[in-house]
């Protein structure tokens, strides 16, 4: 896992790992020790292990994500006029499917595979 992250306080805090996890300072380390066999398994995002997966020609690939609570979202200034207008703008994109069409679309292209296709598993 990577060294200060929420993804290595989720390994911490609701996986419960027998032994404490290898922590590394970023994602270059934490790729290299996956492919040198020194780790069996990374956690970090799955746009991040999506892109580094097809990069690595056949030698990375991901099997599966926990659903962490955490999501991407819009940057605006705070205490933007249009706030409302946009939130409401994503919340419907999400409920109508055009978020999901989108992320196949686009972000299958620019991460190497979908998102949305990597199977979620539970941590408990």
């Amino acid at each position: 896992m990577k060294q200060g992250t929420t993804g290595a306080d989720f390994v911490r805090d609701h996986l419960n790992p027998d032994k404490a996890p290898k922590v590394f300072a970023g994602d270059v380390e934490l790729q290299a020790a996956v492919q040198a066999g020194q780790i069996d398994a990374g956690l970090t995002d799955v746009a991040i292990v999506l892109g580094k997966a097809n990069e690595s020609k056949g030698r990375l690939e991901v099997i599966g994500q926990y659903d962490t609570g955490e999501s991407y979202g819009a940057l605006y200034p705070k205490g933007s006029a249009n706030a409302s207008a946009l939130d409401g703008a994503i919340e419907e994109m999400k409920k109508d499917g055009t978020l999901g069409e989108l992320a196949s679309t686009y972000l299958t292209k620019a991460f190497g595979g979908d998102p949305e296709a990597i199977p979620l598993w539970s941590a408990k």
